[in-house]
């Protein structure tokens, strides 16, 4: 006779600790038995999680070839440079490391008082031929009458939008 038969019309104890007996009936038994069942399939679950996965990956990816390399922005000139006032011109001399483009803005303030421009102009004309501002090129700006006063001088990358170089001269 099958388990399931024999607890069908009839109740059944079981002990429930402590000397208390417990009635079973045919539903209680059908409920825990199908609880401790070892042929569940766990696919579902399986399947769910490997989806996820792969889910993750590919909108990881897709984000990285996305937003990745779109528009890298240009890598401003690193250059080590020397400036000298020799009477009324600020000289500098690119003393190595990378060349700067002859179309950088220079930002040269004598006191309180701004003066801009384009480094092709401040170059002697064989350094602007190719277009660069190499190694022992001098620049040379004319600021005027300078006396006990701080000289200001940036150079701007026009291509990166980037401070490439920063001085400051105090002038007594």
């Amino acid at each position: 006779m099958k388990d399931e038969e024999k607890f069908k019309n009839t109740n059944s104890y079981v002990s429930g600790g402590m000397g208390k007996e417990i009635a079973v009936k045919y539903g209680v038994y059908t409920f825990i038995r199908k609880l401790t069942r070892k042929d569940k399939a766990v696919s579902s679950v399986i399947s769910t999680l490997l989806l996820l996965s792969m889910s993750m990956s590919f909108f990881a990816l897709l984000y990285y070839i996305a937003f990745a390399e779109i528009s890298p922005t240009p890598r401003a000139p690193s250059f080590d440079a020397i400036a000298t006032l020799e009477g009324e011109n600020l000289i500098i001399i690119h003393k190595g490391g990378e060349p700067i483009n002859t179309d950088a803005e220079i930002i040269v303030r004598v006191g309180n008082v701004p003066m801009t421009g384009i480094i092709e102009n401040y170059l002697d004309s064989a350094a602007v031929e190719n277009g660069l501002w190499d190694v022992g090129e001098k620049l040379i700006f004319n600021v005027g009458p300078v006396s006990d006063e701080r000289i200001d001088v940036m150079i701007i990358d026009t291509r990166s939008n980037q401070l490439v170089l920063k001085i400051d001269i105090e002038v007594d």
